[in-house]
Protein backbone atom coordinates (compact mmCIF):
# COMPACT_ATOMS: atom_id res chain seq x y z
CA UNK A 1 0.00 0.00 0.00
CA UNK A 2 0.98 3.52 -0.58
CA UNK A 3 1.56 5.38 2.64
CA UNK A 4 1.61 9.06 3.86
CA UNK A 5 5.38 10.27 3.48
CA UNK A 6 6.17 13.35 6.01
CA UNK A 7 7.54 16.20 4.62
CA UNK A 8 11.05 15.72 6.40
CA UNK A 9 11.84 12.08 5.98
CA UNK A 10 14.21 12.18 2.69
CA UNK A 11 15.66 15.58 3.64
CA UNK A 12 16.91 14.16 6.92
CA UNK A 13 18.49 11.36 5.52
CA UNK A 14 22.21 10.96 4.97
CA UNK A 15 24.46 8.39 3.45
CA UNK A 16 25.81 4.90 4.71
CA UNK A 17 29.21 6.61 5.78
CA UNK A 18 27.47 9.07 8.28
CA UNK A 19 25.44 6.10 9.55
CA UNK A 20 28.44 3.76 9.97
CA UNK A 21 29.68 7.00 11.91
CA UNK A 22 27.00 7.12 14.14
CA UNK A 23 27.76 3.62 14.48
CA UNK A 24 30.88 2.91 15.33
CA UNK A 25 30.75 6.17 18.22
CA UNK A 26 27.70 3.93 19.79
CA UNK A 27 30.43 0.88 19.75
CA UNK A 28 33.25 3.08 20.62
CA UNK A 29 31.79 4.14 24.04
CA UNK A 30 31.64 0.35 25.23
CA UNK A 31 30.22 -0.61 28.15
CA UNK A 32 32.06 0.90 31.20
CA UNK A 33 34.90 1.52 29.63
CA UNK A 34 35.62 -1.71 28.06
CA UNK A 35 34.71 -1.50 24.20
CA UNK A 36 36.71 -4.92 22.69
CA UNK A 37 33.49 -6.91 25.04
CA UNK A 38 31.25 -5.26 23.41
CA UNK A 39 32.41 -5.66 20.23
CA UNK A 40 32.44 -9.08 21.35
CA UNK A 41 28.61 -9.25 21.90
CA UNK A 42 27.70 -7.36 18.94
CA UNK A 43 29.23 -10.25 17.17
CA UNK A 44 26.56 -12.46 18.71
CA UNK A 45 24.00 -12.87 16.65
CA UNK A 46 23.25 -11.74 13.09
CA UNK A 47 19.82 -10.78 12.85
CA UNK A 48 19.28 -7.05 12.34
CA UNK A 49 15.61 -5.50 12.36
CA UNK A 50 14.21 -2.88 10.15
CA UNK A 51 12.08 -2.07 13.00
CA UNK A 52 12.65 -1.55 17.06
CA UNK A 53 9.30 -1.04 19.11
CA UNK A 54 10.12 -0.39 22.80
CA UNK A 55 7.39 -0.75 25.33
CA UNK A 56 7.95 0.68 28.89
CA UNK A 57 6.05 -0.03 32.12
CA UNK A 58 7.05 3.15 33.87
CA UNK A 59 7.82 2.18 37.55
CA UNK A 60 6.98 -1.80 36.56
CA UNK A 61 9.56 -3.71 39.02
CA UNK A 62 9.07 -7.51 38.92
CA UNK A 63 6.39 -7.35 41.26
CA UNK A 64 4.14 -4.76 39.29
CA UNK A 65 4.06 -7.60 37.17
CA UNK A 66 3.65 -10.28 39.39
CA UNK A 67 0.03 -8.43 40.83
CA UNK A 68 -1.06 -7.97 38.26
CA UNK A 69 -0.75 -11.96 37.14
CA UNK A 70 -2.30 -12.55 40.36
CA UNK A 71 -5.46 -10.34 40.53
CA UNK A 72 -6.33 -11.04 37.00
CA UNK A 73 -5.73 -14.80 37.48
CA UNK A 74 -3.53 -15.11 33.43
CA UNK A 75 -0.09 -14.91 32.18
CA UNK A 76 0.94 -12.00 30.83
CA UNK A 77 1.88 -10.98 26.95
CA UNK A 78 5.51 -12.13 27.71
CA UNK A 79 4.75 -14.91 29.53
CA UNK A 80 4.16 -17.20 26.73
CA UNK A 81 5.54 -17.21 23.22
CA UNK A 82 9.20 -16.94 21.73
CA UNK A 83 10.20 -13.66 24.62
CA UNK A 84 13.91 -14.53 26.17
CA UNK A 85 14.07 -12.65 29.55
CA UNK A 86 16.44 -11.12 31.57
CA UNK A 87 16.93 -8.54 34.14
CA UNK A 88 18.23 -4.87 33.95
CA UNK A 89 20.30 -2.39 35.85
CA UNK A 90 18.98 1.26 36.25
CA UNK A 91 21.48 3.11 38.53
CA UNK A 92 22.12 6.55 37.66
CA UNK A 93 25.67 8.36 36.92
CA UNK A 94 25.34 10.52 40.47
CA UNK A 95 23.63 11.88 43.13
CA UNK A 96 21.59 15.63 42.58
CA UNK A 97 19.65 16.86 39.66
CA UNK A 98 21.53 19.10 37.71
CA UNK A 99 24.61 18.99 35.24
CA UNK A 100 27.95 20.20 36.47
CA UNK A 101 31.20 20.42 34.92
CA UNK A 102 34.30 18.95 34.20
CA UNK A 103 35.38 15.40 34.31
CA UNK A 104 33.52 15.34 38.24
CA UNK A 105 30.84 15.53 36.08
CA UNK A 106 30.46 12.41 34.21
CA UNK A 107 32.24 10.61 36.74
CA UNK A 108 30.17 7.40 38.32
CA UNK A 109 30.03 7.50 41.24
CA UNK A 110 30.05 3.61 42.91
CA UNK A 111 28.00 4.74 45.38
CA UNK A 112 24.98 3.99 43.36
CA UNK A 113 25.95 1.47 41.20
CA UNK A 114 24.05 -1.75 41.50
CA UNK A 115 25.46 -4.04 44.02
CA UNK A 116 24.22 -7.26 44.79
CA UNK A 117 25.10 -7.78 48.74
CA UNK A 118 24.14 -4.62 49.30
CA UNK A 119 20.65 -4.52 47.66
CA UNK A 120 19.95 -7.81 49.00
CA UNK A 121 21.24 -7.32 52.76
CA UNK A 122 18.90 -8.78 55.24
CA UNK A 123 20.77 -6.90 58.30
CA UNK A 124 18.02 -5.08 60.47
CA UNK A 125 17.87 -1.30 60.32
CA UNK A 126 15.40 0.39 63.43
CA UNK A 127 13.86 3.84 61.89
CA UNK A 128 12.32 5.44 59.47
CA UNK A 129 13.36 7.27 55.97
CA UNK A 130 11.07 9.72 54.85
CA UNK A 131 8.12 8.17 57.00
CA UNK A 132 8.19 4.45 56.18
CA UNK A 133 10.04 1.78 58.53
CA UNK A 134 13.54 1.19 57.24
CA UNK A 135 13.46 -2.54 58.54
CA UNK A 136 16.43 -4.04 56.64
CA UNK A 137 19.48 -2.22 55.35
CA UNK A 138 18.88 -3.48 51.85
CA UNK A 139 15.45 -1.57 51.96
CA UNK A 140 17.23 1.49 52.98
CA UNK A 141 20.29 1.13 50.26
CA UNK A 142 17.65 0.21 47.05
CA UNK A 143 15.69 3.77 48.74
CA UNK A 144 19.23 5.64 48.95
CA UNK A 145 20.26 5.32 46.02
CA UNK A 146 17.12 5.23 43.47
CA UNK A 147 16.88 6.76 39.98
CA UNK A 148 14.39 8.22 38.25
CA UNK A 149 12.40 8.04 34.84
CA UNK A 150 14.69 11.24 32.73
CA UNK A 151 17.74 9.28 33.69
CA UNK A 152 16.51 5.42 32.97
CA UNK A 153 15.19 6.05 29.55
CA UNK A 154 17.86 8.72 28.48
CA UNK A 155 20.17 5.48 29.28
CA UNK A 156 17.70 2.73 27.53
CA UNK A 157 17.80 5.55 24.11
CA UNK A 158 21.14 6.97 24.13
CA UNK A 159 23.67 4.67 25.95
CA UNK A 160 24.30 7.19 28.14
CA UNK A 161 24.40 7.13 32.10
CA UNK A 162 23.37 10.36 33.77
CA UNK A 163 22.16 12.12 36.66
CA UNK A 164 18.13 12.02 37.54
CA UNK A 165 16.06 14.75 35.51
CA UNK A 166 18.27 14.86 32.64
CA UNK A 167 16.59 14.56 28.84
CA UNK A 168 19.31 12.63 26.72
CA UNK A 169 22.33 14.70 28.01
CA UNK A 170 25.39 13.63 29.26
CA UNK A 171 26.69 14.30 34.02
CA UNK A 172 28.36 17.67 31.90
CA UNK A 173 24.70 18.79 30.26
CA UNK A 174 26.52 18.08 26.98
CA UNK A 175 22.98 16.85 24.58
CA UNK A 176 24.14 13.14 23.31
CA UNK A 177 22.90 10.84 20.48
CA UNK A 178 19.70 9.05 20.91
CA UNK A 179 17.26 6.26 19.18
CA UNK A 180 14.56 8.85 17.45
CA UNK A 181 17.97 10.88 15.74
CA UNK A 182 19.74 7.93 14.82
CA UNK A 183 16.23 6.32 13.14
CA UNK A 184 15.33 9.81 11.78
CA UNK A 185 18.56 9.65 9.86
CA UNK A 186 18.40 6.12 8.55
CA UNK A 187 14.67 7.44 7.04
CA UNK A 188 12.72 5.49 9.68
CA UNK A 189 9.75 6.80 11.09
CA UNK A 190 9.39 7.82 14.92
CA UNK A 191 6.45 7.17 17.07
CA UNK A 192 5.90 7.92 20.98
CA UNK A 193 2.59 7.45 23.07
CA UNK A 194 1.97 7.31 26.44
CA UNK A 195 -0.77 6.95 29.24
CA UNK A 196 1.15 10.25 30.62
CA UNK A 197 1.50 14.05 29.24
CA UNK A 198 3.66 13.65 25.98
CA UNK A 199 6.50 15.85 27.19
CA UNK A 200 7.01 14.12 30.45
CA UNK A 201 10.14 12.33 31.20
CA UNK A 202 10.42 9.04 29.46
CA UNK A 203 8.50 9.90 26.12
CA UNK A 204 10.45 12.99 25.81
CA UNK A 205 13.42 11.33 25.98
CA UNK A 206 12.15 8.57 23.61
CA UNK A 207 10.86 11.18 21.14
CA UNK A 208 14.84 12.35 20.74
CA UNK A 209 14.46 15.99 22.99
CA UNK A 210 17.54 17.00 24.57
CA UNK A 211 17.68 19.23 28.22
CA UNK A 212 19.09 19.36 31.63
CA UNK A 213 16.22 19.34 33.08
CA UNK A 214 12.77 17.24 33.17
CA UNK A 215 10.62 19.66 34.28
CA UNK A 216 11.11 22.25 31.09
CA UNK A 217 7.78 20.85 30.04
CA UNK A 218 7.12 24.09 27.95
CA UNK A 219 10.73 23.52 26.56
CA UNK A 220 9.97 20.04 25.66
CA UNK A 221 6.70 20.49 23.85
CA UNK A 222 8.38 22.74 21.84
CA UNK A 223 11.36 20.46 20.80
CA UNK A 224 9.05 17.68 20.49
CA UNK A 225 7.15 19.80 18.58
CA UNK A 226 9.96 21.59 16.29
CA UNK A 227 12.41 19.21 15.80
CA UNK A 228 11.08 16.87 12.85
CA UNK A 229 11.87 14.05 14.84
CA UNK A 230 8.73 12.53 15.19
CA UNK A 231 5.86 11.82 13.01
CA UNK A 232 3.36 10.30 15.72
CA UNK A 233 3.02 11.63 19.18
CA UNK A 234 0.16 10.78 21.44
CA UNK A 235 -1.03 10.88 25.39
CA UNK A 236 -2.50 13.38 27.89
CA UNK A 237 -1.25 16.76 28.98
CA UNK A 238 -4.57 18.55 27.32
CA UNK A 239 -4.77 21.78 28.95
CA UNK A 240 -8.28 22.08 28.50
CA UNK A 241 -9.73 19.32 30.35
CA UNK A 242 -9.03 17.33 33.70
CA UNK A 243 -7.99 14.42 34.98
CA UNK A 244 -11.54 13.23 34.82
CA UNK A 245 -11.95 14.17 31.27
CA UNK A 246 -14.00 17.16 32.34
CA UNK A 247 -13.66 20.18 30.79
CA UNK A 248 -11.92 23.22 32.29
CA UNK A 249 -13.55 26.63 32.94
CA UNK A 250 -9.68 27.87 32.23
CA UNK A 251 -7.11 26.03 30.48
CA UNK A 252 -4.06 24.39 32.53
CA UNK A 253 -0.78 25.15 30.95
CA UNK A 254 1.09 23.00 32.64
CA UNK A 255 2.47 20.34 30.11
CA UNK A 256 2.53 22.44 26.99
CA UNK A 257 3.13 26.21 26.42
CA UNK A 258 -0.05 28.31 25.69
CA UNK A 259 1.56 29.53 22.81
CA UNK A 260 2.24 26.06 21.40
CA UNK A 261 -1.48 25.16 22.38
CA UNK A 262 -2.61 27.81 20.25
CA UNK A 263 -0.07 26.98 17.38
CA UNK A 264 -1.56 23.68 17.10
CA UNK A 265 -5.30 24.99 17.63
CA UNK A 266 -4.47 27.20 14.58
CA UNK A 267 -2.54 24.83 12.54
CA UNK A 268 0.55 26.80 12.74
CA UNK A 269 3.90 26.07 11.77
CA UNK A 270 6.81 25.17 13.78
CA UNK A 271 10.43 24.99 13.68
CA UNK A 272 12.87 25.84 10.62
CA UNK A 273 10.62 22.16 8.64
CA UNK A 274 7.32 24.66 9.13
CA UNK A 275 5.69 21.83 10.36
CA UNK A 276 1.56 21.57 10.77
CA UNK A 277 0.39 19.06 13.25
CA UNK A 278 -2.53 17.43 12.90
CA UNK A 279 -4.44 16.52 16.23
CA UNK A 280 -6.94 14.15 17.29
CA UNK A 281 -8.70 14.28 20.41
CA UNK A 282 -11.11 11.67 20.92
CA UNK A 283 -10.86 7.70 20.25
CA UNK A 284 -13.61 8.20 17.88
CA UNK A 285 -11.70 10.65 15.85
CA UNK A 286 -8.27 8.53 16.44
CA UNK A 287 -9.92 5.44 14.98
CA UNK A 288 -11.33 7.29 11.79
CA UNK A 289 -7.70 8.27 11.39
CA UNK A 290 -6.90 6.38 7.78
CA UNK A 291 -2.70 5.33 8.23
CA UNK A 292 -2.34 5.96 4.27
CA UNK A 293 -3.73 9.15 3.49
CA UNK A 294 -2.83 11.00 7.32
CA UNK A 295 -1.53 14.22 6.61
CA UNK A 296 1.65 13.81 9.54
CA UNK A 297 2.81 14.43 11.80
CA UNK A 298 -0.09 13.57 14.14
CA UNK A 299 -0.55 14.05 17.47
CA UNK A 300 -2.93 12.50 19.25
CA UNK A 301 -3.80 14.21 22.52
CA UNK A 302 -5.83 12.74 24.73
CA UNK A 303 -8.79 14.98 26.59
CA UNK A 304 -7.19 14.39 29.82
CA UNK A 305 -4.85 16.78 31.88
CA UNK A 306 -2.60 14.34 33.88
CA UNK A 307 -3.43 10.69 32.78
CA UNK A 308 -5.64 8.79 30.57
CA UNK A 309 -7.53 7.24 33.95
CA UNK A 310 -5.29 6.57 36.83
CA UNK A 311 -5.63 10.28 38.18
CA UNK A 312 -9.27 10.53 37.76
CA UNK A 313 -12.06 10.42 40.79
CA UNK A 314 -11.86 7.75 43.10
CA UNK A 315 -15.05 6.37 45.02
CA UNK A 316 -12.23 5.34 47.82
CA UNK A 317 -8.96 7.99 48.63
CA UNK A 318 -5.97 7.51 51.09
CA UNK A 319 -3.04 5.43 51.14
CA UNK A 320 -2.60 1.98 52.05
CA UNK A 321 0.55 1.51 52.61
CA UNK A 322 0.46 -2.21 55.09
CA UNK A 323 -1.91 -3.58 51.62
CA UNK A 324 -4.44 -3.89 53.79
CA UNK A 325 -7.05 -2.31 51.38
CA UNK A 326 -9.54 -0.74 53.82
CA UNK A 327 -9.13 2.12 52.07
CA UNK A 328 -8.37 1.85 48.26
CA UNK A 329 -10.66 0.40 45.68
CA UNK A 330 -9.61 -2.27 43.77
CA UNK A 331 -9.70 -3.02 39.85
CA UNK A 332 -12.45 -2.14 38.42
CA UNK A 333 -14.29 -1.18 41.22
CA UNK A 334 -13.85 2.57 40.34
CA UNK A 335 -15.49 3.03 37.28
CA UNK A 336 -12.83 3.81 34.19
CA UNK A 337 -13.36 6.73 32.41
CA UNK A 338 -16.18 6.82 29.16
CA UNK A 339 -15.12 7.71 25.67
CA UNK A 340 -11.43 8.04 27.01
CA UNK A 341 -8.10 7.16 24.53
CA UNK A 342 -6.97 3.60 25.86
CA UNK A 343 -2.83 3.05 25.13
CA UNK A 344 -3.70 0.03 22.80
CA UNK A 345 -5.87 2.17 21.05
CA UNK A 346 -2.68 4.78 20.63
CA UNK A 347 -0.34 2.48 20.11
CA UNK A 348 -1.98 0.41 17.34
CA UNK A 349 -2.90 3.49 15.26
CA UNK A 350 0.69 4.34 15.68
CA UNK A 351 2.05 1.22 14.72
CA UNK A 352 0.09 1.34 11.41
CA UNK A 353 0.98 5.04 10.73
CA UNK A 354 5.04 4.44 11.48
CA UNK A 355 4.68 0.96 9.63
CA UNK A 356 3.97 3.10 6.37
CA UNK A 357 7.54 3.89 5.82
CA UNK A 358 9.20 0.96 3.82
CA UNK A 359 12.47 2.40 5.84
CA UNK A 360 10.68 0.92 8.79
CA UNK A 361 10.71 2.88 12.26
CA UNK A 362 11.44 2.99 16.23
CA UNK A 363 7.97 3.41 18.17
CA UNK A 364 8.24 4.01 22.28
CA UNK A 365 4.82 2.63 23.81
CA UNK A 366 4.89 3.84 27.62
CA UNK A 367 2.54 2.73 30.47
CA UNK A 368 3.79 5.69 32.08
CA UNK A 369 0.59 5.68 34.79
CA UNK A 370 1.63 2.71 36.25
CA UNK A 371 4.69 4.65 38.20
CA UNK A 372 1.65 7.12 38.83
CA UNK A 373 -0.32 4.57 40.72
CA UNK A 374 2.53 3.46 42.93
CA UNK A 375 3.85 6.79 43.61
CA UNK A 376 0.45 6.96 45.00
CA UNK A 377 0.98 3.26 47.10
CA UNK A 378 -2.13 2.23 45.43
CA UNK A 379 -2.09 -0.91 44.34
CA UNK A 380 -5.27 -1.32 42.70
CA UNK A 381 -4.83 1.19 40.38
CA UNK A 382 -0.97 0.09 39.85
CA UNK A 383 -2.59 -3.08 38.50
CA UNK A 384 -5.48 -1.38 36.17
CA UNK A 385 -2.35 0.62 34.65
CA UNK A 386 -0.52 -2.70 34.09
CA UNK A 387 -3.11 -4.48 32.02
CA UNK A 388 -3.48 -1.15 30.20
CA UNK A 389 0.03 -1.79 28.96
CA UNK A 390 0.40 -5.41 28.93
CA UNK A 391 -2.61 -4.68 26.70
CA UNK A 392 -0.89 -2.58 24.60
CA UNK A 393 2.18 -5.39 24.14
CA UNK A 394 -0.73 -7.72 23.23
CA UNK A 395 -1.86 -5.55 20.79
CA UNK A 396 1.95 -5.28 19.07
CA UNK A 397 1.88 -8.90 19.04
CA UNK A 398 -1.68 -9.25 16.99
CA UNK A 399 -0.33 -6.86 14.52
CA UNK A 400 2.93 -8.05 13.75
CA UNK A 401 1.71 -12.11 13.81
CA UNK A 402 -0.88 -11.03 11.13
CA UNK A 403 -0.35 -12.63 7.50
CA UNK A 404 1.04 -9.82 5.27
CA UNK A 405 3.12 -9.56 2.39
CA UNK A 406 4.70 -6.13 3.29
CA UNK A 407 5.64 -4.64 6.66
CA UNK A 408 5.94 -5.32 10.08
CA UNK A 409 6.24 -9.02 11.03
CA UNK A 410 8.28 -10.40 14.12
CA UNK A 411 10.85 -11.68 11.31
CA UNK A 412 11.70 -8.31 11.03
CA UNK A 413 11.17 -6.43 13.82
CA UNK A 414 13.03 -6.09 17.62
CA UNK A 415 10.26 -5.45 20.47
CA UNK A 416 11.46 -5.03 24.00
CA UNK A 417 9.19 -4.75 26.78
CA UNK A 418 10.77 -3.04 29.55
CA UNK A 419 10.51 -1.08 32.95
CA UNK A 420 12.66 2.13 33.53
CA UNK A 421 13.00 1.41 37.36
CA UNK A 422 11.26 -0.20 39.94
CA UNK A 423 9.08 0.50 43.08
CA UNK A 424 9.93 -0.72 46.45
CA UNK A 425 6.77 -3.47 46.49
CA UNK A 426 7.14 -6.25 48.44
CA UNK A 427 4.82 -8.98 50.34
CA UNK A 428 2.11 -8.54 53.41
CA UNK A 429 5.31 -9.65 56.25
CA UNK A 430 8.41 -7.95 54.79
CA UNK A 431 8.66 -6.00 57.37
CA UNK A 432 9.86 -9.22 58.99
CA UNK A 433 10.50 -11.66 55.99
CA UNK A 434 13.28 -9.65 54.10
CA UNK A 435 12.79 -9.53 50.61
CA UNK A 436 9.36 -11.89 50.75
CA UNK A 437 7.22 -12.00 47.59
CA UNK A 438 3.45 -11.18 47.15
CA UNK A 439 1.05 -13.67 48.17
CA UNK A 440 -1.81 -14.93 45.92
CA UNK A 441 -5.10 -14.49 47.33
CA UNK A 442 -6.50 -15.48 44.45
CA UNK A 443 -7.86 -14.36 41.17
CA UNK A 444 -10.20 -11.41 41.23
CA UNK A 445 -8.38 -10.84 44.63
CA UNK A 446 -6.09 -8.26 45.68
CA UNK A 447 -2.43 -10.08 46.57
CA UNK A 448 -0.77 -9.71 49.64
CA UNK A 449 1.58 -6.43 49.96
CA UNK A 450 3.10 -4.06 51.16
CA UNK A 451 4.79 -0.23 50.03
CA UNK A 452 8.18 0.30 51.50
CA UNK A 453 8.41 3.75 49.92
CA UNK A 454 5.73 6.09 47.83
CA UNK A 455 9.37 6.33 45.77
CA UNK A 456 11.78 4.56 42.93
CA UNK A 457 13.88 2.12 43.90
CA UNK A 458 17.65 0.43 42.73
CA UNK A 459 16.21 -3.12 42.25
CA UNK A 460 16.57 -4.52 38.66
CA UNK A 461 14.06 -4.95 36.44
CA UNK A 462 12.94 -7.59 34.09
CA UNK A 463 13.31 -7.01 30.49
CA UNK A 464 11.35 -9.63 27.95
CA UNK A 465 12.72 -9.42 24.10
CA UNK A 466 11.44 -11.09 21.23
CA UNK A 467 12.01 -11.00 17.13
CA UNK A 468 14.89 -10.15 14.99
CA UNK A 469 17.88 -8.86 16.92
CA UNK A 470 16.23 -9.99 20.68
CA UNK A 471 19.40 -12.57 20.79
CA UNK A 472 21.68 -9.35 20.05
CA UNK A 473 20.37 -7.82 23.05
CA UNK A 474 19.99 -10.56 25.51
CA UNK A 475 23.50 -12.09 24.61
CA UNK A 476 24.10 -8.72 26.40
CA UNK A 477 23.64 -9.91 30.04
CA UNK A 478 26.34 -11.02 31.57
CA UNK A 479 26.42 -9.62 35.23
CA UNK A 480 25.26 -12.06 37.80
CA UNK A 481 23.24 -10.80 40.49
CA UNK A 482 23.35 -13.24 43.50
CA UNK A 483 23.96 -13.00 47.27
CA UNK A 484 23.14 -15.07 50.35
CA UNK A 485 21.29 -13.80 53.13
CA UNK A 486 20.55 -14.89 57.03
CA UNK A 487 17.84 -14.37 59.05
CA UNK A 488 16.60 -15.84 61.76
CA UNK A 489 19.00 -18.33 61.84
CA UNK A 490 18.35 -19.54 58.30
CA UNK A 491 20.32 -19.14 55.53
CA UNK A 492 18.76 -18.23 51.95
CA UNK A 493 20.24 -17.78 48.26
CA UNK A 494 18.78 -14.69 46.96
CA UNK A 495 19.23 -13.01 43.38
CA UNK A 496 17.99 -12.36 40.10
CA UNK A 497 20.70 -14.56 37.50
CA UNK A 498 22.10 -12.74 34.41
CA UNK A 499 21.40 -9.22 34.04
CA UNK A 500 22.35 -6.49 31.57
CA UNK A 501 23.18 -2.68 32.11
CA UNK A 502 20.33 0.23 30.90
CA UNK A 503 22.90 1.63 28.77
CA UNK A 504 23.06 -1.50 26.72
CA UNK A 505 19.67 -1.34 25.59
CA UNK A 506 20.35 2.25 24.49
CA UNK A 507 23.64 1.30 22.29
CA UNK A 508 22.17 -1.84 20.74
CA UNK A 509 19.14 -0.23 19.84
CA UNK A 510 21.06 2.62 18.00
CA UNK A 511 23.45 0.35 16.78
CA UNK A 512 20.78 -2.18 15.19
CA UNK A 513 18.90 1.07 13.59
CA UNK A 514 21.85 2.28 12.21
CA UNK A 515 22.86 -1.29 11.11
CA UNK A 516 19.25 -1.57 9.11
CA UNK A 517 20.21 1.43 6.56
CA UNK A 518 23.72 0.25 5.38
CA UNK A 519 22.00 -3.81 4.73
CA UNK A 520 18.72 -2.70 2.79
CA UNK A 521 18.43 -2.41 -0.57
Amino acid sequence: MKCSRDPWSHAMRVGPLALMLVSGLASAQGFEGEPDRVAAKAAAATEVPRNVILLVADGGGANALQATRLFTGRPLAVDSGDWGASWVATYKLRGGDKPRPGPEGLAQDPAMVYDSAKAWSAVPVEGELKGYPIFFDGYRWLRATAPDSANTMTAMVSGVRTYAGSINVDGNGTPVESAARVARRAGKRVGVVTSVPWTHATPAAGAGAQHVSRNAYHDLAEQMLASGLVDVLGGAGHPWYDANGARRETPKFEFIGEQAWKRLEASEAFGESRLRWSVVETPAALAAVDPVSVVLPLLMQARNGETLQQERDALTTGSDATGSGAKLAAPGEDPLLADAMVLSQMAGKALEIVDCDPEGFFLVIEGGAVDWAMHDNHAGRMIEEYIAFDDAVREVDRYLSAARTSGATWANTLVIVTADHDHLLLGPDSGKVAFQELTDNGAGKMPGYRWHSDGHSNRLVPLFARGAGAARLLSQADEVDAAKITQDGTERAVGRGLYMQQTEIGRTIMELLAETARVSP
